[in-house]
């Protein structure tokens, strides 16, 4: 019985102090053929989601992330979500941002080492169009 009753009282502490799971207010599935062009990442299709984090005390419109999920992995995209990647073990976007291999080429033509010559695509529109799921 004293088992019991302590194994209640854990539970009810653990539920009280520990912080829920970001809400999944909207999602969307988004492809390289949605973005053409402007598609920055090395995987060709994912799952956008625009989540809402719990935070006291603060205004829910500005605790909002967005995300993608690829292969059942989530990754940070917008500065709220990278601040809770740590967190809620969310992945560096980085392992799957595409360089832009035309600035590359334009940078090294003016003198710039292949190995300083390092630029992105554009992560905007994707966050953009995960931003209109938040709306």
């Amino acid at each position: 019985m004293k088992l019991k009753l302590f194994l209640i009282s854990l539970s009810v502490v653990a539920i009280s102090c520990g912080e829920s799971e970001p809400k999944i207010l909207n999602e969307k599935k988004i492809s390289k053929s949605d973005l053409k062009d402007k598609w920055p990442l090395t995987e060709t299709e994912g799952t956008l989601k625009c989540v809402q984090f719990e935070i006291e005390g603060v205004n829910p419109e500005l605790s909002k992330g967005v995300l993608i999920e690829i292969k059942g992995i989530d990754y940070a995209l917008n500065g709220t979500a990278k601040t809770w990647s740590d967190k809620y073990g969310y992945s560096n976007i980085e392992e799957i941002w595409s360089d832009n291999l035309k600035l590359k080429n334009d940078l090294m033509k003016l003198g710039v080492s292949e190995k300083d010559a390092t630029s992105k695509i554009s992560i905007a529109p994707l966050i953009e169009e995960g931003i209109k799921l938040c709306e």
